[in-house]
């Protein structure tokens, strides 16, 4: 094995969110793309965000502490790297990219109206990471587009992106693995399975 330079590399590749933050009413929205994203408690469903801390969104989510991650889908691979690499503080994202919105079940965090999916998350915990928060709170709210979310995702019906390196995505459809149900659970078939081949 060789050196890694960029180490966080080997832990992608990973989905690909919108962060919206801000109020619809108060006109004071912003966007940006965010894949440092982790699960923390199943019940309540909680997950954490970790955003820089020089970003505009940072303060912008200091300030009103909920926050939408909407699921990107191949149709918005092109906004997601334009506005991930643009500042709130230069431009008005929403007005220069014409992307729409809608709000989530507060009424006022909006989320990307064409994503495939959004989960609103009201943040309970704010925990200082060096160059970095992590903006950790419960899932107050989850929608996915019909089509493509029944218990997972549905990488048969679409292309479903995700971030390989820097401007590099992958997009995987169709089953990628074979898996076979089995009395513990699910494993995958051959040659990953051993103990499970003597208990047929």
């Amino acid at each position: 094995m060789k050196p890694v330079r960029k180490p966080l590399r080997m832990l992608r590749p990973v989905p690909i969110y919108i962060i919206s933050v801000g109020s619809l009413k108060k006109g004071d929205v912003n966007i940006s793309t965010v894949s440092w994203v982790s699960p923390l408690t199943k019940i309540p469903p909680r997950i954490g965000t970790a955003i820089d801390k020089s970003s505009y969104t940072h303060k912008v989510l200091n300030k009103y502490r909920r926050y939408t991650l909407s699921i990107v889908g191949p149709d918005l691979l092109e906004l997601a790297k334009f506005i991930g690499t643009r500042s709130g503080r230069e431009i008005d994202k929403i007005s220069v990219t014409g992307v729409a919105l809608d709000p989530a079940g507060d009424g006022d965090t909006p989320y990307i109206k064409n994503s495939l999916g959004y989960v609103l998350v009201e943040v309970e915990k704010v925990v200082d990471f060096w160059s970095t928060t992590l903006f950790a709170g419960r899932i107050v709210e989850a929608k996915a587009r019909e089509e493509v979310f029944d218990n997972r995702w549905n990488i048969e019906a679409i292309p479903f992106p995700l971030h390989l390196a820097k401007h590099e995505f992958i997009l995987c459809q169709g089953k990628l693995t074979t898996v076979v149900k089995t009395k513990w659970g699910i494993a995958m078939k051959k040659p990953w399975r051993t103990n499970i081949d003597k208990e047929e």
